[in-house]
């Protein structure tokens, strides 16, 4: 829900497809945005490549991330094991 421009914070793991869609839209539109910078005159051919590149880089990462979210929660620190209590 948004309230002006701010959203209402809620927890990500209750809305896994929002998050997904969200993360992947907002990819999407830095590129748009990219494309429009570049066809300003903002960005020369070789910045807007590399720009491009790294925007596609990132969508490989959500992508890995929404395929795979269990390497990227995070655990309370009472249930790492301390290196030092496995000698």
């Amino acid at each position: 829900m948004q309230i002006g421009n701010q959203r209402q914070k809620s927890d990500v793991r209750s809305q896994p497809s929002e998050v997904r869609i969200e993360s992947q839209c907002e990819n999407g539109e830095t590129e748009t945005w990219l494309d429009f910078a570049h066809d300003g005159g903002y960005l020369t051919k070789g910045h807007h490549a590399i720009f491009i590149e790294k925007c596609h880089e990132v969508g490989a990462m959500l992508g890995s991330m929404i395929n795979d979210p269990s390497s990227f929660i995070l655990r309370p620190m009472s249930d790492l094991r301390s290196p030092i209590s496995d000698l």
